[in-house]
């Protein structure tokens, strides 16, 4: 009696790895490796665009407070009304807090923001990071094992791909986001 055993998580495909694209099967669940790689590049420029974005914001609040203590004092000096002066005073203190917060605690935002965005990735019905979304790819629990006898008295043992629980998903989006910072 032969025993057989297919596994989901490793793939049967031969050869280099250029030519892994044109042997491949294409019904195994798992990316091909120019799949792999294309998805490990979304993910990096994804974390490169957020910084520009976190960047940007710190330094428009940074120009948006020393836009509003000059406004302050030249309002003061003239006759501006109490709200507008109550309004810029308001505005200048949110600006700073902004650029603090931006300067001092960035990295720590930037994986506030991963986190959620992979989050809601997860458990939404794509079921997969942001940059394997992007691409179609899922993300799967591998399960128990099962043994199927054929005909020919031969046993297949076949492992089982299961949807993700929420606290899995809630636990891979916070390895997700910490990955790049570890």
């Amino acid at each position: 009696m032969a025993v057989e055993t297919i596994n989901p998580a490793i793939p049967t495909s031969m050869g280099a790895l250029v030519a892994e694209e044109v042997t491949m099967n294409p019904f195994t669940p798992l990316p091909s490796f120019l799949e792999m790689i294309m998805m490990e590049e979304t993910a990096g420029s994804a974390q490169r665009a957020l910084q520009s974005c976190t960047d940007a914001v710190v330094e428009r609040a940074a120009t948006m407070a020393n836009s509003a203590s000059s406004q302050t004092e030249s309002s003061a000096s003239s006759s501006g009304s109490a709200a507008f002066l109550f309004w810029i005073k308001v505005r200048g203190k949110i600006a700073r807090f902004v650029e603090y917060v931006g300067r001092h605690y960035g990295p720590e935002v930037r994986l506030l923001v991963t986190y959620l965005i992979e989050r809601q990735c997860l458990k939404s019905k794509a079921c997969a990071t942001f940059s394997e979304s992007i691409f179609g790819a899922r993300r799967a629990k591998l399960g128990a094992t099962r043994r199927v006898e054929t005909g020919d008295k031969k046993i297949i043992v076949k492992k089982e791909l299961l949807p993700l629980a929420d606290r899995d998903k809630t636990r891979l989006a916070l390895l997700v986001a910490l990955g790049p910072y570890v």
